[in-house]
């Protein structure tokens, strides 16, 4: 059975008025004290015991307690959760299994699970583009029950400002690549490759492309180093 609890919670607002159910237990999705980018955005489960007595409260893992859907406004699911039958009191190889853990909640007292991450929790990440609404569907099972909360809200457009404390772009270029020539690419090779330099959510990204990748044909052609734009460290580099 199904209890449907929606609440409106600041950056994330929901579809419907909330409802009281489990002995008083009252379910939200609340945004993290981190404010949401167009490739991040973290939130909390929130449990509020409004009844008489203490509760007590399985903390979700997700995947297996928390199975959460993203759709777009036209209610085409773009991602999903880890699926439940991957997460069992069995063993698989030397990492144990998250083990099942309760919380109390007193009368009138309010608890967050840890924070979650839509581009981390959900799979394929790549769906959740900036700059669109999304409606998220999470439920929570506790005690044979099924919690189903609704909430929709707006993955916000990249931040491509360039502050004024930031290096250039032409100096991001110029330590991205000092740094593959000193991990083994070739200079010649590295100049006839197509370059782009993109500021984002406060991330130099300097990709490098094949101009003309071969057609029909699977491979990665494309290499992407990522700078941080003040201490100037090398975050990443990782070819797609």
């Amino acid at each position: 059975m199904k209890y449907l609890v929606l609440l409106t919670t600041g950056l994330m607002m929901a579809l419907a008025t909330s409802c009281k159910t489990y002995n008083g237990l009252i379910l939200s999705i609340e945004p993290s004290a981190t404010p949401p980018t167009s490739e991040s955005v973290p939130f909390h489960v929130v449990f509020m015991n409004t009844g008489d007595s203490t509760l007590s409260v399985l903390k979700p893992v997700m995947g297996r307690d928390l199975v959460i859907h993203v759709f777009d406004e036209n209610n085409n699911e773009l991602t999903l959760s880890t699926s439940k039958s991957e997460y069992s009191d069995i063993y698989w190889g030397d990492t144990p299994k998250p083990r099942k853990e309760y919380t109390k909640i007193k009368s009138g007292e309010i608890w967050k699970s840890e924070s979650f991450d839509l581009f981390i929790d959900t799979y394929p990440s790549f769906r959740l583009v900036p700059d669109q609404t999304v409606r998220m569907e999470a439920i929570y099972s506790l005690k044979g029950k099924e919690f189903e909360i609704n909430t929709t809200f707006d993955i916000p457009a990249h931040d491509t400002e360039i502050k004024p404390e930031y290096i250039s772009g032409d100096e991001a270029l110029a330590l991205a690549t000092q740094n593959l020539i000193k991990i083994g690419f070739a200079e010649d090779a590295i100049n006839e490759l197509k370059i782009t330099v993109q500021c984002i959510n406060g991330t130099y990204r300097v990709t490098y492309s094949h101009p003309n990748p071969p057609p029909r044909v699977r491979g990665r052609f494309s290499f992407t180093v990522k700078i941080d734009p003040i201490s100037d460290e090398i975050l990443q580099g990782y070819f797609h």
